[in-house]
């Protein structure tokens, strides 16, 4: 499945006045691609991204920080990969408004006390983690 990104949206004589800041969601789809966990540490993802989908590629490990930038991110696909850790600082100051993580079918043997260490802390945390094995 092809994604695209809509970067413009041009509205000509519609009566629309105001167009709240969030009122769009940025999808950033990287899967499929045999990803490894080095194309991972050299990935450079928009710091917009609200939705971003790393399925199915042959990462082993979340390494720290990966994700340090990703202050929007409310959603995070990586299932289907071959994740066995999840390090320390995997999610350094992932945004407060992360609400869902998909770890599925991966083989995931080690998940670190400090994951989430560095995370903006809210009351608005995340609420979905799945993660089950193959």
């Amino acid at each position: 499945m092809k994604s695209y990104l809509i970067t413009i949206l041009l509205f000509f004589s519609c009566g629309i006045q105001n167009i709240s800041a969030g009122a769009s969601d940025v999808y950033y789809n990287r899967e499929s691609l045999e990803l490894t966990d080095a194309d991972l540490l050299n990935e450079t993802f928009p710091s917009d991204t609200t939705h971003l989908s790393l399925n199915g590629n042959l990462f082993t490990t979340v390494p720290s920080g990966v994700f340090v930038n990703l202050t929007h991110l409310k959603v995070l696909h990586l299932h289907g990969n071959a994740i066995t850790t999840v390090t320390d600082y995997a999610f350094l100051q992932v945004g407060a408004t992360l609400e869902s993580m998909n770890l599925r079918k991966n083989d995931i043997r080690v998940i670190k006390t400090h994951m989430f260490s560095g995370r903006v802390i809210t009351t608005h945390m995340l609420s979905v983690l799945t993660c089950e094995s193959h």
